[in-house]
């Protein structure tokens, strides 16, 4: 590839997914989208993204419930997890912290926010062309 990090972000809201695949882009990646968290898993195997946005609460499959599958089933899978989401619970964010979530994101995520949380991927190491 270009050097371009692949990403996938999975949320039920078709807007959401917009914004954050223009967003990313300019960010130099390439985005995939998945409307669920199933439909998040499929695409995980298919392309397997170096980092995963993925909402909180969804239809079918939970974001919670998705990361504790790749967790117990796919333990190859080594990509970043951001969590997207409106609820500020910090139960939540402890939840997610015990899931090996890489940050967590509020929605409506700023382009602040993501700049921010790419970078503190980068210091980390993931291998992320800088936009």
């Amino acid at each position: 590839m270009s050097g371009q990090s692949v990403v996938l972000v999975i949320d039920d809201d078709e807007v959401m997914r917009l914004i954050l695949k223009d967003m990313l882009s300019r960010e130099s990646c390439v985005v995939h989208e998945a409307a669920d968290g199933r439909e998040g898993l499929e695409k995980i195997k298919e392309i397997n993204p170096e980092i995963v946005f993925c909402d909180r609460m969804m239809p079918n499959m939970s974001g919670f419930a998705l990361r504790k599958h790749l967790e117990e089933n796919m333990p190859e899978f080594r990509g970043e997890f951001i969590f997207l989401t409106s609820l500020t619970d910090e139960r939540d964010k402890q939840a997610a912290a015990d899931l090996d979530i890489a940050a967590y994101l509020d929605k409506p995520v700023s382009p602040e926010a993501l700049r921010e949380c790419l970078e503190s991927l980068r210091q980390r190491g993931l291998r992320l062309r800088a936009g």
